[in-house]
């Protein structure tokens, strides 16, 4: 899973329509707010990442779900520096 949010957020996207975290970020949130189920977590970052450089492969515009991305694996302690 490390390997791919570097590859996420290492992914360049276009000027296509932009990805929205929107309901992946609920549910990370939902997750952790609930007894803080890092399973869960780290399942929705996974898919996350995912969705991310397939946005980019298709040319979506990424900047601000990978900011989203950033910022969700840093509540869990994960810092993604590409």
């Amino acid at each position: 899973m490390a390997e791919r949010l570097g590859q996420a957020v290492g992914s360049s996207g276009a000027e296509g329509s932009a990805l929205d975290f929107s309901g992946p970020k609920e549910r990370f949130m939902a997750a952790i707010a609930d007894d803080l189920d890092t399973p869960t977590a780290i399942t929705i970052l996974d898919e996350m990442s995912r969705q991310l450089i397939d946005a980019a492969n298709a040319g979506q515009e990424i900047e601000s779900a990978r900011q989203d991305l950033r910022s969700a694996a840093s509540i869990l302690g994960l810092q993604v520096t590409r």
